[in-house]
């Protein structure tokens, strides 16, 4: 089992972490595929896997962090088309990245409020799952939703086309996360409306969104001045949390033809912004792993 104390424990403070991380899991990843590969034979027979593993996982976050054409990494690193599509693929149908996430984020205990937001991000592969946003006119979108707490640790994210509606996708996310316990969630004025406030009531959350002017002049709903200081103090923190994924240029534009592909790769982000928060986190003091 991957273990969040050990990986923290490895991890220095260097001023880009992203890469220190990804090696730090390189190798459980790699353990994974291995795995995933025996399992899918047919018959114990055959040679064993002759493909240098560590230099496709390489490639790959190349291919997560630069935004790099998979033809111009795949000569770097000397890796023929088939291998690296296979691989690529074996990734995100068997979700690698989804198994690491679930391991680590089960290992972080729950603290203080959520707060909730979405960030848009620009499709030029394909048009498949991607839909026209009104942030992006005349361009395909695709949209990661995100469900963080106080110390920017994400519990629980979504991916879905650009014209889905942000409400969805906190229901879905509130649907699938675990233990949330009785809190508070923050959101912008997108998440307001009677029945969403419900939704969230019946999950053990109190939902306290920003207000919004409705057509007859009225406000949406009333937030007490302490509620509006709270929200106006946390909601910066999701925008920090979109900026760093959007760091990664393979996840601030979508150049993969599969959506799975996208998914697997806005994971792998989520995972290496995930450890590196609850390293700042825990070497703070502030969260104990």
């Amino acid at each position: 089992m991957l273990n969040l104390r050990d990986i923290i424990a490895q991890l220095k403070p260097l001023h880009k972490m992203s890469k220190e991380i990804f090696q730090t899991i390189k190798p459980y990843f790699k353990t994974q595929i291995e795995n995933t590969v025996y399992a899918c034979k047919k018959w114990n027979r055959g040679p064993k896997i002759s493909v240098n593993l560590d230099k496709v996982l390489d490639a790959v976050y190349e291919y997560f962090d630069n935004g790099s054409k998979l033809e111009t990494i795949r000569e770097k690193y000397q890796i023929s088309g088939a291998t690296m599509s296979r691989y690529l693929k074996l990734i995100a149908t068997y979700d690698i990245p989804g198994q690491i996430y679930q391991c680590l984020k089960s290992q972080v205990p729950q603290y203080g409020d959520l707060i909730t937001d979405t960030t848009v991000t620009i499709s030029r592969g394909s048009r498949e799952s991607a839909g026209f946003s009104y942030k992006v006119k005349g361009k395909r979108t695709m949209k990661i939703a995100i469900l963080a707490d106080e110390l920017k640790i994400i519990r629980n994210f979504d991916v879905v086309a650009g014209n889905i509606d942000d409400r969805t996708t906190l229901r879905t996310m509130l649907n699938d996360a675990n233990n949330l316990g009785t809190r508070d969630l923050y959101a912008d004025a997108g998440y307001t409306g009677a029945d969403m406030a419900s939704f969230c009531q019946e999950k053990g959350v109190t939902l306290k969104a920003s207000i919004k002017k409705l057509r007859n002049g009225q406000p949406s709903h009333v937030l007490s001045p302490t509620s509006h200081q709270k929200l106006k103090h946390k909601r910066p923190r999701i925008e920090h949390l979109n900026r760093h994924l959007k760091h990664f240029r393979g996840i601030d534009i979508r150049y993969s033809l599969s959506p799975t592909i996208y998914r697997t790769l806005v994971t792998i982000g989520i995972v290496i912004v995930l450890i590196h928060n609850c390293f700042k986190a825990n070497k703070s003091g502030i969260l104990v792993i």
